[in-house]
């Protein structure tokens, strides 16, 4: 049978932007930084971080039981 969602192996993500950005998985949008860290089943994915008309796409691996940190600077110059 089919594996639920729910027993597919997570790990974590957490998004430190500064000053923020909307974050946008795929076609889900998951909010405006800082938010609490998302639980995403194992894999592969590219979030788009989106500030005041630009963005930026980062690229991370989740595995399972461990945190990954996507970062990025707006305010850089």
């Amino acid at each position: 049978g089919r594996a639920s969602h729910a027993a597919l192996p997570h790990g974590t993500v957490r998004f430190l932007v500064r000053p923020y950005a909307d974050v946008v998985l795929g076609e889900r949008r998951l909010g405006q930084t800082p938010f609490d860290v998302s639980s995403l089943p194992i894999g592969n994915y590219r979030a788009e971080l989106r500030y005041q008309g630009t963005s930026v796409s980062k690229d991370f691996i989740v595995e399972d039981g461990r945190e990954v940190r996507v970062t990025h600077d707006f305010a850089a110059p």
